[in-house]
């Protein structure tokens, strides 16, 4: 049985020259994965040689380095627009929204989740799950496996984040200001990394 897999950036040319994802926020390190910053690497070689496979050695790195960008083309995005419209979602759940006497998520926390949102870059983590919380606050989470990473918007200005991983034996939490940027790029980098590489 075939599997197709889409290869983005092939346009026209045939060709593909992967960019490294470079910011001028502090903070901020470069973040490309190991796969990925192989496959840069060797593309050429991919594009060019895919019939001069002379020994086995030659065609195993050759099937290891597709793999690579297969795995490379499916690293999770952060959809801002689906994010801001689960955010927006959160002013309508009116007083008692979960049936045990939940007030309305404050509008500031909404405001500041947005902001914040909006401050990210798109390629550094996945998308998270918006979830209301009981006492007016309201938390972005990440979940893979046994891995997660929850914000909870304490106030406009401050995050109460759970870091967690049970196979590593990690639990850590603090709260922190919504505009430590080095220290929220370090959470987000720690969920996208490969577990174990983190």
């Amino acid at each position: 049985m075939a599997i197709a897999i889409q290869m983005p950036g092939f346009e026209g040319r045939r060709t593909y020259t992967p960019s490294r994802y470079s910011t001028t926020q502090p903070g901020r390190r470069d973040v490309v994965p190991r796969t990925l910053r192989i496959l840069i690497e060797h593309l050429d070689q991919l594009i060019e040689n895919p019939n001069q496979m002379d020994d086995d050695c030659a065609a195993k790195r050759y099937s290891e380095l597709w793999s690579a960008y297969a795995k490379a083309a499916y690293i999770p995005r952060l959809d801002k627009v689906a994010t801001l419209r689960a955010l927006d979602r959160l002013k309508t759940l009116a007083t008692d929204w979960s049936g045990y006497s939940a007030i309305p998520i404050d509008r500031r926390l909404i405001l500041s989740a947005k902001e914040f949102i909006l401050g990210l870059p798109t390629d550094i983590i996945g998308t998270p799950t918006v979830v209301p919380m009981t006492r007016g606050r309201l938390q972005l989470e990440w979940h893979q496996g046994n891995r997660s990473l929850e914000l909870e918007f304490e106030s406009a200005g401050r995050i109460h984040y759970l870091k967690w991983d049970s196979d590593a034996g990690i639990e850590e939490e603090d709260t922190i200001p919504v505009n430590d940027v080095a220290m929220i790029y370090a959470l987000l980098q720690w969920f996208a990394a490969e577990p174990g590489n983190a």
